[in-house]
């Protein structure tokens, strides 16, 4: 079952709780990797992808599908179905945590403390495995000191390069 991290914000003097969504081990919400696309369209957590060919490193055999709840950059690619796997990629978006509370935003300090496996001088060291789900990968790329993507993956997804 998915958690979510609760904060809070003042807003007009008054607390309110600000729900976090999670990504991972095994999925987003109630969208879990595996999943067939009839499965994953039941959910009601993705949407079609509506944006321009997402061109080269994308396997066009894959269903390309965006996440409902994304703000911002509506019509994004940010879920991949494989025809053989089922989804096979979930990308998170600002806000959006793992379980050890990293998401875009987060210190590299902070991802190579909650993950130090991540080092991506080693080819394939964006790819970390995640803890509890021997089948999947957390992808992490960092810029400027900070979280810049991420990324949950089937081991062995054939959608993204």
């Amino acid at each position: 079952m998915a958690t979510a991290a609760i904060s809070f914000l003042w807003i007009g003097g008054t607390a309110q709780a600000a729900a976090c969504a999670e990504l991972g081990p095994d999925g987003y919400q109630t969208l879990k990797l595996g999943m067939t696309t009839q499965q994953a369209k039941a959910t009601g957590e993705i949407v079609p992808y509506r944006g321009p060919d997402p061109g080269a490193g994308i396997n066009p055999e894959c269903g390309f599908y965006d996440l409902t709840d994304r703000p911002g950059r509506p019509g994004g690619l940010t879920v991949l179905v494989s025809p053989k796997l089922g989804v096979s990629y979930i990308e998170g978006y600002p806000g959006v945590r793992t379980p050890q509370g990293i998401g875009i935003g987060s210190t590299e300090e902070a991802l190579r403390t909650a993950y130090p496996d991540w080092n991506p001088a080693e080819p394939g060291g964006q790819f970390v495995p995640v803890p509890e789900n021997p089948n999947a990968f957390y992808e992490f790329n960092a810029g400027n000191g900070e979280v810049d993507h991420l990324g949950l993956r089937s081991v062995g997804q054939e959608c993204i390069e």
